[in-house]
């Protein structure tokens, strides 16, 4: 089952210099990092895969109404076109409904989405994230 799932989701992945049309200065949109901060590595499909299937296993839960599991945003990865707009990062520009994210998190967007999901983690001692919530 996990291996059908994980061939879906990654099928279903899409370059983000590809998901958003031309910006109007001609440039194509990659993933976001910060300006200024800790500067982390670019996602690939298959890592973000890893880190929402460990944190799947992890059980977390939350009574948070704009939380979900990782893996129900797997399931939803596996069903339709995704990509990451926003390597791990703390902050962001935000929106005009919500201030940046103050956690170290990655975002998540689907095509015809109209919000992202910001896949909150930790970054271990020893190098790499942990997954411990997902937000819309």
């Amino acid at each position: 089952m996990a291996s059908i799932r994980r061939r879906k989701v990654l099928e279903n992945y899409l370059d983000p210099t590809g998901f958003f049309p031309l910006r109007k200065d001609g440039r194509r949109n990659e993933q976001f990092q910060p300006e200024v901060g800790k500067i982390y590595q670019k996602l690939r499909e298959d890592v973000i895969y890893s880190l929402l299937e460990r944190a799947d296993k992890m059980h977390l839960t939350s009574v948070s109404r704009n939380v979900i599991s990782a893996r129900a945003l797997l399931e939803r990865m596996s069903g339709e076109g995704w990509t990451c707009t926003a390597s791990a990062h703390e902050g962001g520009k935000g929106d005009g409904v919500r201030r940046p994210d103050p956690y170290l998190h990655f975002n998540v967007n689907f095509k015809f989405a109209p919000c992202a999901y910001h896949v909150r983690c930790r970054e271990l001692d020893k190098g790499g994230l942990l997954v411990f919530q997902v937000t819309y």
